[in-house]
């Protein structure tokens, strides 16, 4: 597609895409490093005597938010011995026998080819310790990402000067955060699926900031049409900032950093891993981080007030009303169910086109899934009718109603991994109808005790669980055996979204009643959690999270699948359907502000496409990790 190739002009050439290798892969070789010159300030003095290491993610074993730091997700040291031979004065070793080396007295550092990288190997540096002004500080830290590994290894050619701060820090945190324990484990698996999920959220710190200046960007690289969160970015640099100006001596501020930066019981002890704390438990003791921001803070504009989350949101322009679906395959390209035709974005952003076929006739898209084979599902409510896309955004097929029986005002779509598409209708003779990827009816599910039919989701044994308008949620065989549940308390009306957590419980999204509700495979009632008016969507992720929009109250909010407690509100219009990428993104439409929402690391990695995730023709779905 052209428009792709125009997309690939506006990524900043330093991050490349590419696919992390195993350090045992022998398919690749590793190539000779050449020159990486940069400057490291902690806030706007330069650090002196840094230690400055060049790391690559590893891909023996999954880092990320709740796993604990260990040799299996351990980063890779890429610098080797030859540095103490060609820069004896300012490089070392340190006791894991990693290499570094220092920076000299105006913050510099000149890295030469005393490194080698595979290509495709996701990477950044990490700096530690030094005199930032005020004296030697052995807690500030920094990270700068440096993307994929290029076929040539030469990164210098691409960035001549790079800006190592507590910004740089900062978008660093938010792009690995999914894949990151702490600031020195970085890791995923080695899966092709993984490999491109980490290099999708490397790119992504390039959208928060600058790297050879470091600063934070209002407007994302890969889309000028967009909106970073300059000021979010700023505010929570200008809080390490006030750790890294102290020193060995007082490490009060660093103390108070590091207490309430915290996540999963994890202390940290340098200010990039409490960094990537924060992102981790962006709602953890945030007045008091707040509050250790300078009353002349070092990076502006920044927050004029504490947020009520630290959780990064971005926004694209998408050219559409009404983005009901979003759905993502698995490069991580985003595709949005817009009200006559469907938008396709780039795991950045980046906008690679809007597709309204001529056969579609497009006009009402209310769900939008993407299968196994890459197809584009879209279920069109208001032409009656199901739509496939080619990868390439081209139509594939169109199937229409006929006899007022299937395809009755399609109000959702789901697909297998066999190829087939469930749909749920607003009318007709069925409540879901199933067909296969040439358009022949395989399954008719009844009403039953549903009134319409609108959210549907496959648990691990193959039933379809569906809701409607209506006071149960009903578990349905392939062979169209129902079983409803109704517990007391449930409050099921209008059930617009079901998701299935890693445990096998079932969540449902009641439009008109103003909750989320949780029940066991058994129908029993965990949880009736109210949230704002007209929750319409909900999904899971691999870490368990579940996620719901709110239409009316213009929020996301991340609910406990274990208590349906809820963990965190993030103010926003993305109204509309979510969905979770491989790099760990949160991804959502707005309903009716004409824009996709990016919450960057705000999520756990997973499998992409959802379809992906289902392991038996009809069913067996898990939120799993790519």
């Amino acid at each position: 597609m052209s428009n792709k190739l125009a997309f690939l002009a506006l990524v900043p050439s330093l991050v490349l895409t590419g696919c992390a290798l195993s350090p045992t892969d022998t398919t690749q070789t590793a190539i000779q490093g050449t020159a990486l010159q940069g400057k490291i300030y902690g806030g706007q003095q330069p650090v002196v005597g840094a230690h400055v290491y060049l790391y690559a993610a590893n891909t023996t074993g999954y880092g990320g938010n709740g796993i604990p730091a260990s040799t299996a997700n351990a980063s890779l040291s890429l610098l080797n011995a030859s540095v103490l031979t060609n820069e004896p004065n300012n490089s070392g070793v340190d006791t894991n026998g990693a290499y570094y080396v220092t920076t000299d007295a105006a913050g510099s550092f000149s890295i030469g080819g005393d490194y080698t990288c595979t290509a495709g190997q996701q990477v950044y540096l990490y700096t530690i310790g030094g005199n930032p002004g005020a004296g030697t500080n052995s807690s500030a830290s920094f990270m700068a990402v440096l993307g994929s590994c290029p076929a040539a290894g030469n990164f210098a050619a691409t960035t001549p000067t790079i800006w190592v701060n507590e910004v740089s820090t900062v978008a660093a945190a938010y792009a690995m955060s999914g894949f990151a324990s702490d600031a020195k484990h970085v890791s995923s698996s080695a899966t092709t699926l993984a490999k491109t999920g980490i290099a999708n959220a490397f790119a992504g710190a390039a959208n928060l900031a600058t790297l050879s200046t470091g600063v934070a960007l209002a407007k994302p690289a890969s889309n000028s049409a967009g909106t970073a969160p300059q000021t979010l970015v700023n505010s929570v640099a200008n809080i390490l900032t006030a750790c890294v100006n102290s020193t060995d001596q007082d490490q009060t501020i660093c103390n108070t950093l590091f207490s309430n930066a915290t996540a999963n019981s994890v202390t940290p002890t340098d200010t990039a891993s409490a960094a990537i704390n924060i992102v981790h438990n962006p709602v953890s003791n945030i007045a008091t981080l707040f509050a250790l921001q300078s009353s002349t803070p070092a990076f502006a504009p920044a927050l004029s007030a504490a947020p009520t989350t630290f959780t990064a949101v971005l926004k694209f322009p998408t050219n559409v009303s009404y983005g009901f679906g979003t759905a993502i395959d698995a490069t991580g390209n985003i595709w949005i169910a817009g009200a006559g035709s469907v938008p396709e974005f780039s795991p950045l952003g980046a906008s690679l086109g809007n597709f309204a076929p001529t056969a579609a006739a497009f006009n009402d898209v209310d769900g939008i899934a993407v299968s196994t084979t890459g197809a584009i599902w879209l279920a069109d409510f208001g032409t009656f009718s199901i739509t496939a896309l080619n990868a390439d955004g081209s139509l594939q097929n169109v199937f229409t109603n006929t006899t007022n029986t299937e395809f009755y005002r399609p109000t959702s779509i789901i697909a297998a991994s066999n190829g087939d598409v469930t749909e749920g209708n607003y009318g007709g003779s069925y409540a879901f109808s199933r067909i296969n990827s040439s358009g022949v009816m395989q399954k008719d599910y009844p009403f039953t005790s549903l009134t319409r039919g609108y959210g549907s989701a496959y648990d691990t044994a193959g039933n379809l669980w569906a809701g409607g308008q209506s006071s149960t949620i009903c578990k349905v065989t392939y062979a169209a055996v129902a079983t409803c549940y109704a517990p007391t308390g449930a409050n099921y009306n209008n059930i617009y979204g079901i998701a299935l957590d890693t445990s096998g419980r079932v969540w449902a999204a009641n439009l008109s009643g103003g909750t989320v509700t949780g029940i066991t495979s058994a129908g029993a009632l965990i949880a009736n959690t109210t949230v704002g008016a007209s929750p319409r969507s909900i999904i899971t992720d691999a870490g368990n999270n579940v996620w719901a929009s709110s239409q009316t109250a213009k929020a996301v909010y991340q609910i406990n699948s274990s208590t349906g407690a809820i963990v965190q509100t993030i103010p926003s219009s993305a109204s509309g359907y979510l969905a979770v990428d491989g790099a760990g993104n949160l991804w959502g439409g707005g309903l009716s502000d004409s824009y996709l929402y990016e919450f960057m690391g705000a999520s756990v990695p997973t499998v992409t496409p959802v379809a992906a995730n289902l392991t038996t023709p009809y069913g067996a779905y898990t939120a799993n990790r790519p």
